[in-house]
């Protein structure tokens, strides 16, 4: 079984996550931390539970999303996976952060790309991975199959969706990422959204506004 820890960090209420296996491996997915204090609670949590970083992933580029991918990088020396058509997005962080008035530091490269149809090992445990833009060109979800969750980013939020007027968003794109893809997976499914409360598949199908 995987487990998922979500903190809750910078000023946009970024959520980042820790998935981990029994044996202790673990993907960091989406290190929004961007302070001492918010980078102390993330590796607090990795020490005081022995587990072992495998894999940072961005589900896209968005700044909010990925300004701790250089500490994450720096402590734990894991390789930094995203798609790479959010490539440039994760190379323009430290403009992005400055025009929302917040430093930042660059992000190191990216050094694996992910497609539709990888998948990341955690103990004996397996994600999959989902191609699902239109919030972003190279936005990713990450499917766990066996009690059924998926880490979706800004594609879909409790009661709403990824908005679409940033660079290189599309609303068409995004509506059938969410129809096509992640309605596909079971209606029990756990949602955890890149902000907000989790919700379920089963949920927004029948209450989404946004999706009527």
């Amino acid at each position: 079984m995987i487990e998922v820890k979500r903190f809750v960090f910078n000023p946009l209420q970024e959520n980042t996550y820790i998935l981990y296996a029994k044996n202790g491996d673990c993907a960091i997915v989406d290190p929004g931390c961007n302070s001492r204090e918010e980078e102390k609670m993330l590796s607090d949590f990795i020490s005081e539970n022995d587990l072992k970083p495998l894999y940072l992933v961005n589900t896209h580029g968005h700044f909010d999303h990925i300004l701790g991918n250089s500490f994450v990088k720096a402590t734990y020396g894991v390789d930094l996976y995203a798609h790479a058509e959010d490539e440039f997005i994760i190379e323009n962080l430290v403009a992005s952060a400055n025009y929302y008035s917040m430093d930042a530091t660059k992000s190191p490269k990216v050094d694996k790309y992910l497609v539709e149809g990888d998948t990341l090992k955690l103990g004996d445990e397996f994600l999959a991975v989902y191609h699902l833009p239109g919030h972003s060109p190279g936005s990713i979800g990450l499917y766990y199959a066996a009690e059924p969750f998926a880490i979706v980013g800004d594609v879909l939020f409790k009661g709403s969706i990824g908005r679409t007027d940033l660079p290189k968003g599309d609303y068409d794109v995004l509506m059938h990422s969410i129809r096509k893809k992640l309605f596909e997976y079971p209606d029990e499914t756990i949602v955890y959204s890149g902000h907000g409360p989790t919700t379920t598949i089963g949920m927004e199908l029948k209450t989404n506004p946004f999706l009527f």
